[in-house]
């Protein structure tokens, strides 16, 4: 099993974690068999915010959608993950 805290994980790739894209479920299944906590750079962290509000700004989520979308991404954040 891959230990994450020696995995770089692109924002970009991230971000399908927390909106729903055509790869979210096999980004969501690489993240389940990874142990331990991903590193995110500030321009990371910066890069999925952008990525989250930007789907909203498209429509692509709704309001709500965005706010569980950032809310859990601090929580993630938050918790180490």
């Amino acid at each position: 099993m891959a230990r994450a805290e020696r995995t770089y994980a692109d924002p970009s790739a991230l971000l399908k974690l927390y909106v729903h894209e055509p790869e979210s479920a096999a980004m969501s299944a690489w993240r389940t068999r990874t142990t331990g906590a991903l590193p995110v750079s500030e321009h990371g962290r910066l890069e999925i915010v952008n990525g989250i509000c930007l789907a909203a700004f498209r429509k692509t989520i709704s309001a709500e959608a965005m706010r569980d979308a950032l809310a859990s991404f601090d929580e993630d954040l938050a918790d180490g993950r």
